[in-house]
This record gives structure tokens, C-alpha cells and sequence, in this order.
């Protein structure tokens, strides 16, 4: 797929079914079975550009029914993509816009466990935000050990009640933090 704008990040939402984020704002969906011309270079197989930030997008992330996305403005948007391609929608539905409005800095990697409804996010300051994907709800801040250098990586594994498993890239290491139980 060619598209009119460099793209930053990506994420499948199934073997054939992916996202695109690119550094105008704009998502673009694509299906790797059909032709590249069939693609359209600003959207992708959306029939507008509605699914987009006002910023890069460079993180995403995708399950069977939701996609997760954050932006250079720190913005995480949760979106329904259940329902692409079928006769009642053909953008994703902005579900929730997670973000703290005294805290929004670049977002720089994305961890999800969309089974639990948890994403992560962190930010260059080596903090990491959970937050509830159905209610936008900030469950946990966590402050990452700066002397271990900038978050390169994240993945997250959650169960209700529990203290959530995040795993975090710094420099050349990797560190798991699971001493923070979530309320």
C-alpha cells in the first residue's frame, strides 16, 4: 500500500487486516489479500478520514474489536472496528480519548491487555499510565527508574485485583515492574 504520508506505526488486527498510522494523524486500514491500487493513498479502505489524531500517530495497537492508538500530542484513542466494511460503518468508532490534560506529553510506546481492558501508555519521562478502556478511568501512574534510560519497549499483562505484569525496555535491558497493585 502507498500512501501520501510517512508512516510511523502499525498494527494487525487479524492475518489480513491491518492499520497504518501516519505522521499526518491519519489511519489507514488495509487488507493485505487485495491489490495495492485499490488502496487509497490518503485512507487507506476508509470510506473518509475521520479515523485520525491531530498529531503523528506512531503508536497502535489491535485486537478482534478494538484499536488503540496515540499520538506525538499524547493522545490515546480507543476505537470499535468491529463493524469495518459492513453496511452500518465504514470508519471506526471513536469509543474514548484517554489523556490527562495536565500530563499530555508525547506518548512513546503502548502496552495493552485488551482481554482485562487495560492500556498502557508511556511517555518520554519514563512514566506509564494504565487506564481502563471501556470507562477511560486512570487506574495506575508509574514512574519508571529514570537511571535505567528511556522507555524503548512496553507490554503489559493484567488480571482484575491483581498486580499488573509490565515489562519495560530501557537502554539495553529489560525490566519487569510488578509491585503495583491497581485499585
Amino acid at each position: 500500500m502507498r500512501c501520501k504520508s510517512d508512516i510511523i506505526g502499525t498494527a494487525l488486527a487479524d492475518a489480513n487486516i491491518g492499520f497504518a498510522g501516519g505522521r499526518d494523524g491519519q489511519i489507514r486500514l488495509f487488507d493485505v489479500r487485495l491489490d495495492g491500487a485499490r488502496h487509497h493513498p490518503r485512507k487507506g479502505l476508509f470510506s473518509n478520514t475521520q479515523c485520525r489524531h491531530s498529531s503523528s500517530v506512531h503508536g497502535l495497537g489491535a485486537d478482534g474489536s478494538l484499536l488503540v492508538s496515540a499520538s506525538m500530542d499524547g493522545q490515546v484513542h480507543v476505537w470499535d472496528i468491529r463493524m469495518l466494511g459492513g453496511e452500518r460503518r465504514s470508519v471506526p468508532a471513536c469509543l474514548n480519548v484517554l489523556s490527562e490534560a495536565a500530563a499530555a506529553t508525547s506518548v512513546c510506546r503502548l502496552g495493552f491487555d485488551v482481554s482485562q481492558g487495560v492500556v498502557a501508555a508511556a511517555d518520554p519521562g519514563n512514566q506509564v499510565r494504565l487506564w481502563g478502556l471501556a470507562d477511560g478511568q486512570l487506574l495506575q501512574n508509574i514512574h519508571l527508574a529514570a537511571s535505567n534510560g528511556a522507555c524503548t519497549a512496553l507490554d503489559l499483562r493484567y488480571a482484575p485485583g491483581a498486580r499488573p505484569e509490565i515489562y519495560v525496555g530501557q537502554s539495553a535491558s529489560v525490566y519487569a515492574y510488578s509491585d503495583h497493585t491497581l485499585r
